[in-house]
Parts: structure tokens; C-alpha cells; sequence
């Protein structure tokens, strides 16, 4: 494809790939503010909570860096915190030690 300039060749570029980009960086950005509500959780020494309280402070459950099942529960990881859903709470929130690919994850053994 030829363009009549670079800046011409760089905006069709930028365009073209912005959309993708600006989806990674709102998925990066709920992720991050996810982390941020676990952490200050852990901060104030809280291992469950309810979930009304965490939407309202922002938290999108539906977005994890990782999900596996564990024992019949799913185990969600936000980054280095691992935490489980019912229906109305949050709970088991801790951090991960040693942060390592989980196994069972996309259907891996």
C-alpha cells in the first residue's frame, strides 16, 4: 500500500490499530481498580465482604486476571490476590505468594 507521506502512513497506523488498543487499556484500567479495592480489603485486614459493597466502591466482578476450579468453588486471581464469589459475597481474599501459571486454566491439565 502506498501512502502520499509518512504522517499520512503513520495516522492510517495509529487508526487502525487504535481500537484494540484502546480496549486493552480499558480491560488493564478495570483490572487495575479491581486490584486496587482487594488491596485496600487486605489493607484493613478483611477476607470477605459483601459484594453490594465492593460494586459500590466500583468492583467489576466479571473481570480476573485468572479463574480455575477449585473444589467445586471457582478461584479468581486479580493479578497477585486470589478471592472466591457466592452470590452475595466475596471472600478468601489473599495474596498469592509465589505468582506461577495456574494449571487448569483454557482447559490445560
Amino acid at each position: 500500500m502506498k501512502f502520499c507521506s509518512p504522517e499520512c502512513k503513520n495516522k492510517w497506523h495509529n487508526h487502525r490499530g487504535s481500537r484494540y488498543r484502546n480496549c486493552r487499556m480499558r480491560v488493564h484500567g478495570t483490572l487495575e481498580r479491581n486490584h486496587r479495592i482487594l488491596e485496600r480489603m487486605l489493607g484493613m485486614g478483611l477476607h470477605s465482604m459483601d459484594l453490594m459493597g465492593l460494586l459500590s466502591q466500583g468492583f467489576i466482578p466479571e473481570y480476573c486476571s485468572a479463574c480455575r476450579r477449585i473444589r467445586g468453588h471457582l478461584e479468581y486471581v486479580c493479578y497477585d490476590i486470589r478471592y472466591y464469589i457466592s452470590a452475595v459475597r466475596i471472600w478468601g481474599v489473599d495474596r498469592v505468594e509465589n505468582v506461577r501459571p495456574l494449571s487448569g486454566v483454557f482447559g490445560d491439565p
